[in-house]
């Protein structure tokens, strides 16, 4: 079989085994022993090699065109080669790019909104999913009376927050504490962190384990931290009275409704005599004090 009889794939693949002769010594022997149908001699091999000397290329006396066509087809499975490389780099390169702009901002983008609340709340309200809730035991009670005419205020009585990160943290503890003793979910309706963000908890309408034998007509709210004898920050106080006036405004809570610290419902130290400060300061706070025999 002479050069001009063999197919193109043969003159491409003895070409490029001449051009590795470095690492071949017997370039026919190489490609014999892969087409042992389609053998080569010596005296072939030699005959090759001064055509491509003298040619730089496996064109003998074939036709022009023909080695055109074969250049071009070179040309153009290393040119898709190469843009399939570019393209698939770009398309990784840009999805690692979207998911750490999207990972940085992510805690950001928190929905300042809810159908329960005015658009105008000056708080940043957290969903159950944005601050990682567990699916609860079991199925919501609705409110015995709703909208309820008592808030009742108390604090989470463990560490404080000041950050979305910290205060998601403590949200989810609480979840799983209160999920490991048996509640439905977690006690309280909202909490109110030290960032200024309200945590959805049990939500609007929705009778929460908070304050014994209130549960069924009051909103629950939690001030996350401890505050028998340390401040809470300003703005955990302000987010707290402005949950409070949207849900009085968006009718989740009744007309005429007053606020109380829990300890002045039940034998605790809730919510901390420090945040008890700042709420008999507020316009609806119910002076009545508990019997302290009681």
């Amino acid at each position: 079989m002479n050069f001009h009889d063999r197919s193109t794939m043969d003159k491409i693949e003895l070409v490029f085994l001449y051009g590795a002769s470095r690492n071949y010594h017997d370039p026919e022997r190489q490609f014999n022993s892969v087409h042992p149908d389609r053998p080569v001699d010596r005296a072939f091999m030699k005959y090759l090699i001064e055509v491509f000397k003298n040619t730089g290329s496996v064109h003998t006396d074939e036709p022009l065109k023909e080695n055109e066509k074969l250049i071009k087809l070179l040309k153009y499975t290393i040119l898709k080669y190469t843009i399939i490389t570019v393209f698939t780099v770009a398309m990784i390169t840009g999805l690692i790019f979207g998911a750490v702009i999207w990972y940085s901002h992510a805690y950001d983008n928190i929905n300042t909104n809810d159908e329960h609340i005015n658009s105008n709340a000056t708080f940043r309200l957290v969903t159950r999913q944005q601050w990682g809730a567990i699916k609860a035991n079991g199925p919501p009670q609705v409110l015995a009376i709703n909208p309820p005419a008592m808030v009742i205020i108390g604090h989470t009585a463990g560490n404080p927050c000041t950050t979305f990160h910290s205060c998601s943290e403590e949200v989810r503890s609480i979840q799983a504490d209160h999920l490991s003793r048996d509640f439905d979910d977690i006690g309280y309706n909202f909490l109110v962190g030290g960032d200024g963000n309200v945590y959805i908890g049990r939500g609007w309408g929705l009778e929460g384990a908070h304050t014994r034998f209130y549960n069924n007509r009051s909103i629950g709210i939690a001030f996350i931290g401890n505050f028998v004898n340390i401040k809470p920050p300003k703005k955990q106080v302000n987010a707290g009275r402005d949950l409070i006036e949207a849900g009085h405004a968006a009718g989740k809570i009744a007309q005429f409704y007053k606020v109380y610290g829990q300890k002045q419902l039940q034998h605790t130290l809730s919510p901390g005599e420090m945040l008890m400060e700042e709420i008999r300061k507020w316009p609806n706070w119910e002076s009545f004090e508990r019997n302290k025999n009681s």
